[in-house]
């Protein structure tokens, strides 16, 4: 399918869905308005982060993290696409990548998305799911998420976010997973039960509608 790209002030915008852009760069989506005015629209991380307690991250930590999750995920989409030259990754990324080629070669998946854009109109939120595909040994469709950190338990209802944009009413016809990446080459194909899914999924709705509350709150002040 051709991509339907537009350019406002300099900035490369991907299309989603009606008046929903993506800037794939910033990792940022936006309603796009009359006069080519951007309305930023809240992504899934963004709302999960806002309902959680984290402990504080040193600001040198958390870039580091933030650069090699987008680096290995951008090796990871290249690699989806059949046009990732492995010279150009960062050595110290290297078992990152090797522990996605073990898992690639191990499930031996069928892409059906990739690096796949979501905007759900009723809650006003966004999305990118990592891959979804078709999984032969385990005669399944499971949405699956790149991680390169430690597990933590919003990664479930990351997953379940995404999948609830994705198909809706029947999003618990497929399976949902988190790949976790290591350094040292290896990797933990983490696939929720079916009670896991509904518990992530009934976590999702509560903080995104705790977080349209607290919004429409302030746009009322």
């Amino acid at each position: 399918m051709k991509k339907t790209v537009k350019i406002i002030r300099g900035t490369v915008l991907d299309h989603v869905r009606g008046d929903v852009w993506f800037d794939r760069q910033a990792h940022r989506y936006y309603h796009v308005l009359k006069g080519d005015r951007l309305l930023t629209v809240p992504s899934v991380t963004q709302i999960i982060r806002e309902n959680t307690q984290s402990p504080p991250v040193r600001r040198s930590i958390l870039a580091a993290a933030t650069t090699r999750g987008s680096d290995v995920h951008l090796a990871c989409f290249l690699t989806d696409k059949g046009r990732f030259d492995s010279a150009s990754l960062y050595p110290g990324y290297q078992g990152y990548y090797d522990a996605f080629k073990a898992w690639r070669e191990e499930e031996r998946p069928v892409a059906k998305l990739v690096e796949q854009p979501l905007y759900d109109p009723y809650q006003d939120v966004c999305g990118t799911i990592d891959y979804l595909g078709y999984f032969p040994k385990r005669s399944a469709y499971i949405l699956t998420d790149y991680k390169t950190g430690a597990p933590e338990w919003t990664h479930a209802v990351q997953l379940a976010a995404y999948a609830m944009m994705y198909a809706t009413k029947e999003w618990l016809k497929f399976q949902i997973a988190n790949l976790y990446l290591m350094k040292n080459g290896r990797f933990r194909f983490s696939i929720l039960t079916v009670e896991e899914q509904i518990a992530a999924g009934a976590k999702w709705v509560e903080f995104a509608k705790e977080y349209n509350r607290k919004r429409h709150s302030l746009e009322v002040l």
